[in-house]
């Protein structure tokens, strides 16, 4: 998807998301890991201090679907150029919030 395209559906450049925890979706690129670009349900995960990681040192954390369960992957952010806010008419089924690590 071209980022011109990214930015009309209401994306904006990840320098700008929250890193305060909150879970927003992210548009991941492609890389080793990830054959093609898409987005993802991630919130940010300070390293800040731990193991001597400097300030601003992070990763954002999200829960990925694999197959009927869901598994932890992180991206830097070299692998991550837009975010926007989880819309509000997204509904979860609470069975399923609590494994994808949202509130039902």
């Amino acid at each position: 998807m071209r980022l011109g395209a990214l930015q009309q559906m209401g994306w904006q450049r990840i320098e700008t998301a929250p890193k305060d925890g909150t879970r927003i979706l992210i548009w991941a690129l492609a890389g080793d890991d990830h054959p093609i670009a898409q987005a993802h349900f991630a919130s940010w995960e300070d390293w800040e201090g731990q193991n001597g990681h400097p300030a601003g040192a992070g990763i954002w954390r999200g829960h990925v679907p694999d197959g009927d369960d869901y598994y932890s992957e992180g991206w830097t952010d070299d692998e991550v150029t837009h975010w926007m806010p989880v819309p509000l008419e997204i509904v979860v089924p609470p069975d399923q919030a609590e494994r994808a690590g949202l509130e039902a």
